[in-house]
């Protein structure tokens, strides 16, 4: 009877080391790798709750710069005024270093074209980095028809 204890410890402990091992081969995030997402901000007031769901979404997967996901965050009409320099939210903080942070960490930010003449607007005018597309809804729905999930904050 004892051996049979002995071994069934054994083996409980030997698969507690398994587990264990597993556990530690996978990595921190709680979702797989390959998510492909584009954001949608098209009026300020959703800015600042775009930046934190896109920093949040980054916590949960990873990053594109890790390879482990591809976002992008579309702005047009009322959106574009986030993008500009010096451009702050109601609590007075800039926008641009939030940005700057989750481009580093391979966030692609896309004006609309359209948006820009609209206002008289140059790219000039927006936090570096950002890139111009044609049209901001044109360039959504090529990317929901390329696999991206569509999220509007």
């Amino acid at each position: 009877m004892q051996q049979h204890l002995n071994r069934l410890l054994m083996l409980f402990c030997a698969s507690l080391l398994v587990v264990s091992g597993i556990a530690q081969a996978g990595d921190d995030y709680p979702y797989p790798k390959g998510q492909k997402v584009v954001y949608q901000v098209d009026q300020i007031s959703h800015a600042s709750a775009a930046l934190r769901n896109v920093g949040h979404h980054l916590d949960a997967v990873g990053t594109p710069i890790e390879g482990r996901s591809k976002i992008a965050v579309v702005t047009h009409s009322g959106g574009v005024f986030m993008l500009l320099k010096g451009s702050t939210d109601r609590k007075g903080q800039l926008y641009e270093p939030r940005i700057q942070n989750l481009m580093s960490k391979g966030v692609q930010f896309l004006q609309c074209a359209n948006t820009l003449r609209g206002h008289d607007l140059h790219k000039s005018d927006l936090v570096d980095g950002v890139k111009i597309v044609p049209s901001g809804v044109a360039e959504i729905a090529e990317r929901e028809r390329n696999g991206y999930v569509f999220i509007k904050p």
